[in-house]
């Protein structure tokens, strides 16, 4: 925590990390010439020495011991220790020749040597400035470097993935408590955090259970690197215990899971395949849509025993009037062994589809076969008509 907020201090967000330390041992050492000149200055020097270190310390201890029990250590909110940091860099570089009152005699007089520290300051605060210009540059130049952009662009992700949901029905999840993201977020999603306490599985499956409880469908979480809050994946391990991931998306620097709960009851289908399963009901969420959100199927298949060899796959395809492919998602069949089962899968709004009526139909087919062979009904059909969707 030292290192990086004295790099930060020092240089910057935008140095590289292989050079924070270098950064801090500067800014340290900046800090060890102002502190050695006030020390020897007199009484009032001395004064305004524990001033400005009690005013640099207590918003870094505060933090660090914050930190031991929530992992919020973040350089940008010590930006109130900021200003003791510049008057000590200051103070060492060049200090005032008169000190405190105007009454006081000249600095050179109080303390005679006090050239042997301003041109070794000097020397620090010129490498400092080196290592400045490049981090400005990099943080103007380069968009890896814009955090505004990142977080503004998971904040319209979430209620554009969740468009058309019921907002009752729809919560996102964090894997860290990062209050960044409800700065950006207006939407009208509630939120939560999972797990509630720094790797709490057994909170986290019972929030899971209420959130299920409470009739939520659907659950949207940007994933954070989080090692010192979910360092085993904890969220996402109790979130499948209820819910399937249906898809995943990447929204700024972040993936993006949906996961999601079928309806009940579901329409009845009733489709059976030769010498195969039966696709016995299907739903669709939502039944209206946008560019960008995300319109789960859920399928219900029957699976006859021997029918099928573990290598099918089932293909989603969204079609215009026309019968034109406009989008495609495709996952191995989940049919449950022997028994009935549910399976959910998500496909993605993309951008430019006109407003209208969509069908989505299901495709059966092997691709462990040679030309991936469909599936066909005992009609005589290689696709089976699941609903429309509305495009606005």
């Amino acid at each position: 925590m030292l290192l990086r907020s004295l790099s930060v201090f020092a240089a910057g967000e935008t140095v590289p990390a292989n050079l924070r330390a270098i950064f801090a041992l500067l800014g340290g050492a900046l800090l060890a010439v102002a502190a050695a000149r006030l020390l020897a200055g007199g009484p009032p020097s001395r004064r305004a020495l524990g001033l400005l270190a009690a005013y640099l310390l207590t918003p870094l201890l505060a933090t660090w011991a914050s930190a031991l029990q929530r992992p919020v250590f973040n350089e940008r909110y010590l930006i109130a220790a900021l200003p003791p940091f510049c008057l000590l860099v200051a103070t060492a570089v060049c200090p005032p020749a008169r000190a405190y009152h105007p009454d006081s005699p000249p600095l050179s007089k109080r303390m005679p040597g006090h050239l042997s520290f301003v041109l070794p300051a000097i020397a620090l605060a010129a490498l400092v400035l080196v290592g400045i210009c490049p981090a400005l540059s990099r943080y103007y130049g380069l968009g890896s470097y814009n955090k505004t952009l990142g977080w503004r662009e998971l904040a319209g992700s979430l209620d554009t993935l969740a468009a058309h949901m019921p907002a009752g029905k729809v919560r996102i999840a964090q894997n860290f408590p990062d209050p960044t993201l409800w700065y950006y977020y207006a939407g009208p999603l509630q939120h939560v955090v999972l797990p509630p306490a720094a790797h709490d599985r057994e909170s986290s499956a019972k929030e899971v259970a209420n959130m299920v409880k409470s009739g939520i469908d659907w659950v949207i979480i940007p994933l954070q690197p989080a090692p010192g809050w979910d360092d085993n994946s904890i969220a996402q391990m109790t979130l499948a215990q209820q819910f399937s991931l249906v898809t995943e998306t990447q929204a700024g620097a972040w993936p993006v899971q949906v996961y999601a709960r079928h309806p009940e009851p579901m329409a009845a289908l009733n489709v059976q395949y030769r010498g195969g399963p039966t696709l016995a009901e299907a739903a669709i969420q939502p039944k209206t849509a946008e560019p960008g959100s995300v319109v789960i199927v859920h399928l219900v298949w029957c699976q006859l025993p021997g029918s099928l060899t573990g290598s099918e796959k089932v293909s989603h395809q969204l079609l215009d009037a026309g019968g034109k492919l406009a989008a495609q998602v495709d996952r191995p069949l989940d049919a449950g062994g022997n028994a009935t089962s549910v399976a959910s899968y998500g496909l993605i709004m993309p951008n430019g589809l006109s407003s209208g009526d969509y069908r989505i139909i299901a495709v059966l087919y092997d691709p462990a076969q040679p030309g991936a062979p469909r599936r066909v009904t005992v009609e005589g059909s290689d696709a089976v008509n699941l609903g429309t969707v509305t495009m606005e």
